[in-house]
Order: structure tokens, then sequence, then C-alpha cells
């Protein structure tokens, strides 16, 4: 929500991998919702070990509605297994807290 509200997900490999696999998550617009931490990293110590993202709703102080966004991710790894993967993106919505004046 535009009230600061949060949403989290977990992100860990499905196994283990021969090269550190860095994801970076990406919001499609910070105006409405920022990441934290924007990267995790994953090596063979810690592939299977969730690691927590939090989404931040971002008040604007506008009377426009609910506003939709993308998650999405970039993965860079010298691992072939990870080099090239793609992760589905995924919407959210943050919440409009501003009203109409009567």
């Amino acid at each position: 929500t535009e009230d600061g509200g949060t949403a989290t997900f977990t992100v860990k490999l499905n196994s283990r991998p021969l090269k550190e696999v860095k994801i970076q998550i990406i919001s499609s617009d910070e105006t409405e919702g920022t990441i934290s931490p924007a990267f995790v990293t994953f090596d063979s110590t810690n592939f299977s070990t969730p690691q927590t993202v939090t989404i931040t709703g971002v008040n604007d102080n506008s009377i426009d509605g609910d506003k939709s966004f993308a998650i999405s991710t970039t993965v860079t790894s010298e691992d072939e297994k990870y080099k090239n993967i793609k992760v589905a993106d995924f919407e959210i919505t943050n919440i409009d807290n501003d009203v109409i004046p009567t």
C-alpha cells in the first residue's frame, strides 16, 4: 500500500551451482514500489537457503488509483546451468491511499 505496506517473497536455487549465482531483483516502477535487497547471491554453500526479498509501497501523494507494476530479475553467473536462466516476471499492485476531497 501507499501507507508503506510491504510484501515479501523468498528466493532459492533448486540445485547446487558450480559457480556463484547473482540475482538482481527489479521493480518496473520505483515510484510505486521499491525492492530490498536489490541483489541476492548464491553459491554452493547457501543455494538451498531461502533469501527474503521485501517490496515496499511508495506514497506518491496523488489521487491516481491503485497502480500495478512488475517485479523482474536478471541472473548473472558463469555456471552454465544458471548462466542464461530466465525467471518469470510477476505483477504487484500498490493500493492508493489518497482520497478525493468532498
